[in-house]
């Protein structure tokens, strides 16, 4: 929420493509996880695909800080 609280700090004229930009990044990432997360669960399993979300996960949050 942060980042669309930001957004609405944005001239009108910005804000309807800022927001398109960050709604496509983020509707992107979700079915790219998904993708990922289902190949990976068919090739090495359930508990692997899970390490895997879970790892992803993590190295964003060290990439964010």
């Amino acid at each position: 929420m942060t980042l669309l609280a930001t957004i609405g700090g944005c001239g009108p004229i910005w804000r309807g493509s800022a927001i398109f930009v960050y709604q496509l990044w983020r509707d992107l990432g979700y079915a790219v996880d998904a993708l990922l997360t289902g190949v990976t669960a068919e090739a090495l399993g359930l508990a692997s695909a899970i390490w895997l979300v879970a790892a992803l996960q993590f190295g964003s949050g060290v990439l964010v800080a």
